[in-house]
């Protein structure tokens, strides 16, 4: 062994797939000493061989360990004794074996050890001896045995090897050509737990007889639907109605009988769709409704009877059968008993078929919730109907017909709510129909579209509600023009009324000026202000008056001064100050710097007077020097230093007195 030889077979060893590094050797490489070395590794490198160094034992060992290493041997080399040793470790390999090496001893090798070699036997070897041994170690090969070699034994010897191929969904049962048979395979398979239907449909047609279509309906009716015609007798399709009504459908017309079609509505009254027409008679319906209400859905409408619905009405307590119920009358006692609240009038009105709606219904559901006139038929809907309607609630002119809607409607809703001035008829909004009435009563200017709403409107409405009686604001939030707004609230002094109008006036129309006039009386109704009227002086005000009344002042507002007239009255507040304020320079950031050097905190007034030059006197200071108990505090601005001076106590002094100064120690920090 060369040390390239050596240095290569390493190279192999350190494959995990003994197959890659192999076939990427250069073919100058591959000596005898390598390539017997990948054969030993894997008879699949046999493929990468050199054909002057694939020798009888090279391939031997290849077809050992590799079932398509036949197709890669020399002709030269495909010997009986080669053939062998293949088919003695892989069956399948005797799918390379030539033709006239296909021996009766050499496939009886082959399926020994692969049964489904079975399908590469040839006819002139097949013989009932092989075909036994490889239906014996697997029973779904029975599909590769002839058809003149298929005896009930095989076929008995082949549903006890193997049952059911769950993987491929198939069953031994569709190769056995004997209904005998397949009558003992289901009820074998069946006691097992498998799907009769799946079972069923893999039989071969010509195979199926009275049994086995007898015994898979009995077991699982549905198997009706895959018999062929020829099949389904009166008692096959009895049985299966019998089990499952619903299957009547799937019975031929001919056969549909009176007792059959009993028996399948008494199994599912769905069934009486698929009963004949003259089969339809009162005794079916009566017992069809003993076993569920729902079967008048079906019945005949010539022969559905008041009785019907009422036993139907008083077996079941679901809404849903009201779809199916055609009398008026008895809809309106089912009305009167069962509709004491809103969601079950509203339930009764969802599951009646509007077909059968009478206006005198339509007046009763209307009399218990007004609500529901919107959802209404609109056939329904007439003169009398849509009076009251808008009567209740003026917004109900939305879903009056057009038809309906007469001056004298339309003011009657109007009158009710100036919101349904939006639902008037399009030859009705006018600006003079639209001044009339606001001079009628001046609140409708509610109701008159934005656009709509001119200087003059607004002044009819101002002058004949607040102009008048100062306490009338009925009009103040439809208001559009300003100015008139601002006269209300500079001649409005009580904060509770401050707060109502600002609550009420509209914000598209709110102004800074408004704004700040109506914090000035009452800052507490900052909240409700909109954001784009809060302006510095707003904000300095209101948190001034109220430091709580920074967490609605938007954050570009938040000035250092505010966030910390906020913090020293309430320090829960300091969740409010924005960050580029607290990590500046500026004085919010400088109280932080007292607060660390004083170890305690001052008044907003004191922080203000040390940052703008001053100086205070604050007791009971600790500095790394020592206890002061009384001190004056300064800072220079333009050292950036603060100054601690002594006070000497003053004793025996009546404060009338004039004091003469103390001296002072300076303690610069």
């Amino acid at each position: 062994m060369t040390p390239q030889e050596k240095a290569d077979i390493d190279l192999l060893d350190q494959d995990t797939t003994h197959i890659d590094l192999f076939r990427t050797l250069p073919v100058e490489r591959r000596t005898e000493v390598v390539c017997r070395h990948a054969i030993e590794l894997s008879g699949e490198n046999i493929r990468y061989v050199p054909q002057t160094l694939r020798t009888r034992a090279l391939c031997r060992m290849a077809v050992r360990q590799w079932p398509f290493a036949l197709e890669y041997v020399p002709e030269k080399l495909k010997t009986a004794s080669m053939y062998r040793e293949a088919v003695r470790y892989y069956g399948s390999a005797l799918a390379y074996v030539a033709a006239e090496y296909r021996t009766e001893s050499l496939c009886m090798q082959a399926v020994r050890n692969d049964p489904w070699a079975l399908f590469f036997v040839p006819e002139k070897s097949m013989t009932p001896k092989i075909c036994i041994q490889a239906i014996k170690a697997d029973g779904m090969v029975l599909k590769y045995v002839p058809p003149t070699l298929k005896t009930p034994d095989l076929c008995r010897i082949a549903l006890k090897a193997s049952p059911y191929d769950h993987g491929r969904l198939q069953s031994v049962l569709e190769d056995i050509p004997f209904p005998e048979i397949c009558l003992e395979g289901l009820k074998k398979y069946r006691q097992e737990g498998f799907d009769m239907m799946g079972l069923l449909a893999g039989i071969a047609p010509t195979v199926l007889d009275d049994q086995i279509a007898l015994y898979c309906v009995q077991n699982d009716p549905s198997c009706l639907m895959l018999l062929p015609e020829d099949l389904k007798t009166d008692r096959i399709c009895y049985e299966a109605v019998q089990r499952d009504g619903i299957l009547l459908h799937n019975v031929p017309s001919r056969m549909r009988s009176a007792d059959m079609c009993e028996a399948a509505v008494l199994n599912n009254v769905h069934a009486l769709q698929y009963v004949p027409d003259n089969l339809h008679t009162r005794e079916l319906y009566r017992k069809a409704l003993e076993v569920d209400p729902f079967a008048i859905r079906h019945f005949k409408p010539a022969l559905l009877t008041r009785e019907d619905c009422e036993v139907a009405y008083m077996n079941t307590t679901s809404w849903k059968i009201l779809r199916f119920i055609p009398f008026p009358d008895l809809l309106e006692r089912i009305l009167d008993e069962r509709c004491h609240s809103y969601s079950a009038t509203q339930s009764f009105l969802n599951h009646v078929n509007p077909d059968v709606l009478t206006p005198r219904l339509a007046e009763k559901i209307f009399i218990k919730e007004p609500e529901l006139f919107s959802v209404l038929p609109l056939r329904l809907r007439d003169v009398s109907l849509c009076e009251a309607a808008v009567k209740v609630n003026g917004n109900n002119l939305k879903y009056v017909p057009e038809k309906f809607k007469t001056p004298e409607l339309c003011m009657s809703a109007i009158r009710q709510t100036p919101f349904s001035i939006a639902y008037l008829p399009d030859t009705m909004k006018t600006r003079r129909f639209y001044l009339s009435l606001i001079e009628e009563n001046p609140r409708n200017l509610h109701g008159i579209p934005l656009d709509n709403r001119t200087e003059e409107m607004n002044r009819i409405a101002f002058e004949n509600s607040y102009g008048r009686d100062s306490s009338d604001f009925s009009a103040i939030g439809a208001i559009t023009r300003p100015e008139l707004l601002l006269q209300v609230l500079r001649k409005e002094n009580d904060p509770e009324k401050i707060d109502r109008l600002v609550n009420i006036i509209s914000s598209r129309v709110m102004t800074e000026e408004m704004a700040y006039e109506a914090m000035r009386k009452n800052s507490q109704s900052l909240h409700l202000l909109p954001e784009k009227v809060i302006s510095e002086r707003i904000a300095d005000l209101t948190v001034h008056a109220d430091p709580r009344a920074i967490q609605w002042i938007p954050r570009h507002l938040r000035t250092a001064d505010i966030c910390l007239y906020a913090e020293t009255n309430y320090p829960d507040l300091k969740i409010y100050v924005p960050e580029s304020i607290s990590q500046s320079e500026n004085i919010y950031s400088f109280h932080r710097r007292v607060d660390d050097l004083l170890r305690q905190p001052l008044k907003y007034e004191e922080y203000k007077t040390i940052y703008n030059g001053g100086a205070v006197v604050v007791e009971g200071v600790q500095t790394s020097s020592g206890f002061l108990d009384r001190c004056q505090v300064s800072y220079n601005r333009q050292k950036d230093r603060f100054a601690l001076s002594l006070i000497s106590p003053k004793q025996g002094q009546s404060p009338k007195e004039h004091v003469k100064p103390q001296p002072r120690q300076k303690l610069k920090l």
